[in-house]
Parts: C-alpha cells; structure tokens; sequence
C-alpha cells in the first residue's frame, strides 16, 4: 500500500492509502494507454488544493535527517525533520498548469507517457529556461531533467502553447484541448525529500517583474491566481 498526501481548505493534510496493484492495472501496456482509462486514473491520483493538480505518492525514504543542532542536517533552520528522498507520479491533464513555486532541493522530472511537458526556470538574473520534457528525442526532448534547489519553476502542456518568446514577453495559448485525452504523466524525485512545509509559491506576477520585467504575459500565465 502507498498513501496519497493532500492538502485539504483547512490546511490539514491527510493520507489516503490505496493499491500499488490497481494503479498498475490502469496501465495493462506502458505505451499504449485507451483514453477510457484516463478518468479512472484520475480519480486514483491525489488532488492537491494547491495547485490543483494530481500527483501519487511513490515512494518516501524511510531513512530521516534530523534537524537537531547535534546531528546532521540538510539545511540550515530546515523547518522539519527530513526524509533523504521522495518519489511521486504527476499527472498534468491539458489546461492546467504548475504554478511558479521553488523548494530547497533539487527535483528530477522524468517522462512515462502522454504529450510533452514544458518545464520553466526563472533564474535569479532574470533569464529564462525551458526544458521539454518527452519521449521524442529528436525532436529535442529531454526524458529525464533535474531542476536546481531554490530556484523559481513551474510547468504547463507543451502544446497547450502556440508560440511564446524566451524573455517571457509574448505568449499565445493554443486552442482548447480535452484533458482526458490530452495529458502528461511523469515523475518527479527529490533527494533531499518534498516537504509541503518549505514549498513557496509565487502568487503575484508583479513581484516577479522586478526579476524579468518583460516578462508579463509569461508570468501571467504560469502563476496560479488565488
């Protein structure tokens, strides 16, 4: 059994724990998924407030860093005791996105199925980087991408987006897609562990604009209104 962590209104997080095997049968063939399977798959995953995006918890290290000024610890003032790692699946259904959040850990994005995820880095010099995130290799798509502690990102269905500009000044959405039939199922790993308690996210694009201040139409879109 594995559990699903989520964030309920209240702030108070709970677990819901279901079968490894039934996720597994969701997926009878790994490249050959029938749509009819994706609402199902859908309603396995956790929902996190959040974000609103799914994700299943696939694995929490059991080993645990502690933040005692006598033992070793990952980060300084580290607000909780750590796992070493943590693994989960995410399921980026066409229309939604990954706000603009950063966490003090690196994260390694790895792609299982479905169309191409873009992952987007703002640098603290006001540069841009996108990364898509695939299975089509020449096409120059990356199938395993690790973005950096404490820097600034987020991600959004590669063709969810006509075009857009590398300084974040131009960007054209695509027409509407199914999400049930347009998705991206990928992985993501951190080493240190995920912890909710230290994830920051970016809620207002104008405080960013001091960082990139071309970047309007960008960080409209990839920041997440409350």
């Amino acid at each position: 059994m594995v559990a699903i962590a989520m964030e309920s209104s209240s702030k108070a997080f709970f677990a819901l724990k279901i079968s490894e095997g039934s996720l597994r049968k969701l997926l009878p063939r790994y490249r050959e998924i029938v749509s009819s399977t994706i609402p199902t798959f859908f309603s396995y995953l956790g929902r996190m407030r959040l974000q609103r995006l799914y994700f299943h918890t696939r694995l929490t290290s059991s080993k645990i860093y502690r933040r005692s000024i006598t033992e070793y610890y990952i980060f300084v003032g580290d607000k909780v005791d750590r796992p070493v790692s943590t693994s989960i699946y995410f399921l980026l259904p066409s229309g939604s996105i990954s706000s603009l959040h950063r966490i003090p850990c690196a994260e390694t994005w790895h792609f299982y199925i479905g169309e191409p995820l873009t992952i987007l880095e703002l640098h603290d010099d006001g540069h841009f980087e996108f990364t898509v995130l695939g299975s089509d290799l020449e096409a120059g798509h990356r199938p395993q991408y690790t973005v950096p502690p404490n820097t600034w990102f987020g991600s959004f269905p590669t063709l969810d987006i006509s075009s857009y500009s590398t300084d974040g000044s131009v960007l054209a959405k695509a027409p509407r897609r199914e999400p049930e039939l347009h998705y991206s199922l990928v992985g993501c790993t951190c080493a240190p562990a995920f912890q909710f308690e230290d994830f920051e996210l970016a809620t207002q694009a104008e405080k960013l604009l001091t960082v990139a201040p071309k970047a309007g139409p960008l960080l409209e879109y990839i920041i997440q209104s409350n």
